[in-house]
This record gives C-alpha cells, structure tokens and sequence, in this order.
C-alpha cells in the first residue's frame, strides 16, 4: 500500500538575542491565526509539597494583568471571538491561542500582557484554589476520572513523574499568592519559552511584532530541573483505594514504558495498537467481545523526556475483577509466548497509517508538535520518516520490541472500588496496600 505524502510543514526558527525561541509558519488558506506557546517548566518543577504550584500560575496569568483585569482580558478575547486555554503538563506547561488573522496586533498584545505583567490577584488566586480542590473532590466521585493518578503517583513512588500535574487537595491549601509569584518570577523568563506560530501571516512581520513586545524582556540563569531515570517495580505491588459505594471495579497495571525519543517508538505504538490501542485489539476483543465483562480496554505510553508509564486499564464489576486481570495478564503473556503474526502486523500497519494523517490536519495541531518537537530535540524527520519506519517493520522487530519494553510481570496494579469486596480477590497479585478514596491526595510514598 503506496503512503500518502506527509512531510511536516518547514517552520522558520529563530532565536532572539535573549533566548525567546520562534517558529514560524505561513498558511494562507484560512483567515486564522494560531499561537502554541510551550514554558519548559511544568510539575516537575514544582517543589515538595507544592504539587500544583506550575499548573495554578498558569491558570492566573488572564486573571488580571498590568494593563487589563481578568474581566477585561476575556471581553477582549470574546468580542473578536479568541480561543485561549492552558494546558499544565508534567515536563511543560502549553498556552493556546487562536484568533481571525485580522486580530494579530491584539493577540499580542494580549499574550504580552498575559506573560510578561500578570497581577496574580488574591481574590483571582483564592478562586482558583476554591474551585481545583473542589474539582478533585468532585472528580473522585468517578474512580475512572482519577484511577491513572494514583497508579502514576504508586508506580513512580518518591520520583517526580508521580506527580500529579494539577496537584492535590492537600497540596493546594497550601499554596499562597506569594509562592505563585515566585515560581512565575523563577521561571517565566524568554530563554524558557516556545513560541510556535501557525497561519495566515507575513513572517518579517511576526518576527518584529514579536521581537517589539518580548524584545526588552531579559532572560533568565534557572537552571531547569532533569530528574533522573525512575526505577520500575522490581515485584508486583497491589494498591488497593477504597470506594465503599462503588458498584464498578477500576484497574491499572503496568510498569515503566519509553521515553518520547526511543529509537524504537514506531514499533512500540504498533505494539500497543494491536494490545489496546483499537476496538478490535487483543484486550478489548478479549474482555469486551467475547466475554462481555467491560465497556472497554485500553493500553498506552505516558512518554516524556525519560520513561514514562506504561498502563493497561479498563474496568469491570467486583465479582468479574479475578477474570478480567486473568484476561489482560494472558494478552500479556501472549506478545512473549506467541508473539504477533505477519497479519496481525499488517492490520494494524493499516490502521495506524488510516489514523496518523489526523494528527496532523489543524493549525493547532501542527504548531503544538511544533512545540513538542522542538522541546523534546526530535525534529520533523520524526514526522516525515513515520509511515516509511512503519512499513519497513518486520515481524521480528516488532516481537522484539514487545519482549524488550511489554513485561508481563513485575507489575504495578491498582484497584479502585469497594475493599470489602475485593481484599480477597486483588491480594493475590502481590503485596498490599490500601488507601480510601475520599482521603486528600493521592499515593505518598512513605
């Protein structure tokens, strides 16, 4: 089967003498104009105690500025009908903005104020605490909302990756105004930021609307933190959150994937295509088709700079949880013991190369892997060389690749439901430990 022609667009980079970096991209095919704007400094960064702390000073920085209040900031943004959301990550911390390319001079505007003048007002700061503790309390009302969670913060125990990228309630309530603006002052410098620009735009004229707004701004010597590798669990470990009046089981199992820059990233995502990446993979066919036991299962890599988890989850009733972990322990033990076929390999060649072009369709979606790729030092020739590396995949190196990175013990597994129901059935897969559900927070390690 011929590929079709991807090539990831040729955005100009540019540095500006105090380290802001620009990428830039001219498509005129639509009035719009898209700005992806990645800080290199997201929970990770956070101090002990203080999870959450990355995540609420990007969700003030419209909250009221030097030139415009929280409220004018929106009526702004409204009245032109903007776009403007902030996504708080892990490794990183993404700004998203889009506005008709009419609007360019008040987009920058507004982003200049918004990065560079934040007020971080009290009241604004109280808000959001108020209302991000109260969405944690809400959001475990559904274990499903909150399960990766706490198997992240069991599997990583004591390392930074278990961080929770929004925190937790316990950590929250101890956040203050003065700590949200030393960790903007710290860290919110141009030498930190992506500046990713997709749409319809003269490129002299960005750089020099850009280079007037940010120009002055100086940089700063923080040195950015870089955890070390996270070891994986060397025995299976069981942690078992009580929800008394939970009628659904959910679960979690895994240990530690691959980084974002695994030579071997394309044969990893066939792997966890055909083990739970579509509807007829291994695991949903097994627990869903023939068995009837879940909605849905599913299996993926939270890939970052260095490993991240790799998780199967799905969810069940209490009674059917022993054969539903049996079914996705067997689909594991099936990629070592039998291996996966040319035909299995073919299908899900087929499905990935249906899927892959859709990742690459919106001006957001373009300029935020701009973002990524420039983070993360991978370049376009990730982009551009994917479907040929997905072709060239034999049968031999994609069972390599699920021996190598696909344990099938030594796994992390968490439950989340009622512990007078499962005790019993979940201790069997390794020591135990237990936490109830409406307790602040999520796994600490002692």
């Amino acid at each position: 089967m011929r590929n079709p022609t991807i090539r990831f667009p040729d955005f100009v980079r540019q540095t500006l003498p105090n380290g802001l970096t620009l990428l830039l991209w001219e498509d005129h095919r639509l009035p719009l104009l898209t700005f992806e704007i990645l800080l290199k400094a997201g929970a990770i960064c956070d101090p002990p105690q203080k999870e959450g702390l990355s995540a609420v000073t990007l969700a003030l920085l419209r909250k009221g500025a030097a030139h415009r209040t929280a409220l004018q900031f929106a009526e702004a943004l409204d009245f032109v009908g903007g776009r403007y959301s902030v996504d708080p990550l892990l490794e990183n911390g993404l700004l998203s903005f889009e506005m008709m390319s009419v609007d360019q001079t008040l987009a920058l505007d507004l982003l200049a104020d918004c990065l560079r003048h934040p007020t971080f007002p009290q009241q604004e700061f109280n808000k959001k605490i108020d209302q991000a503790i109260a969405s944690w309390r809400q959001a475990k009302d559904n274990p499903g909302n909150v399960i990766e969670n706490y198997f992240n913060a069991f599997l990583f125990a004591g390392h930074t990756y278990g961080r929770s990228e929004l925190g937790d309630e316990t950590c929250l309530a101890n956040l203050s105004r003065a700590e949200v603006c030393g960790f903007y002052e710290r860290y919110y410098a141009p030498n930190h930021f992506i500046f990713a620009v997709a749409g319809d735009f003269s490129t002299p004229e960005m750089i020099a609307q850009i280079q007037e707004r940010f120009g002055d701004w100086n940089a700063r010597d923080e040195i950015l933190p870089e955890p070390a590798p996270a070891n994986g669990v060397s025995h299976s470990r069981v942690l078992l959150i009580d929800k008394p009046d939970e009628q659904q089981v959910y679960f979690c199992l895994g240990n530690i994937g691959v980084a974002v820059n695994n030579p071997d990233h394309v044969a990893v995502d066939v792997v966890e295509t055909l083990l739970g990446g579509r509807f007829t993979s291994w695991l949903n066919t097994a627990l869903r088709i023939h068995d009837g036991l879940t909605y849905g299962a599913t299996a993926y890599s939270n890939r970052h700079r260095l490993p991240g988890a790799f998780i199967i989850a799905s969810d069940t009733q209490a009674r059917s949880v022993q054969r539903a972990l049996t079914i996705c322990l067997e689909q594991l033990r099936r990629l070592h013991e039998e291996g996966i076929d040319a035909e299995t390999l073919q299908s899900t060649k087929n499905f990935i190369r249906g899927q892959y072009p859709t990742t690459l369709e919106t001006l957001d979606q373009i300029a935020g892997l701009a973002c990524d790729l420039e983070f993360y030092g991978a370049g376009p020739e990730m982009i551009n060389t994917y479907l040929d590396k997905l072709d060239a995949l034999t049968v031999a190196e994609v069972n390599r690749v699920a021996q190598t990175y696909f344990p099938h013990d030594k796994l992390a597994f968490v439950f989340a439901g009622p512990a007078k129901k499962l005790r019993k059935l979940v201790e069997v897969y390794g020591p135990l430990e237990e936490l109830k559900m409406n307790s602040p927070g999520f796994y600490r390690h002692a």
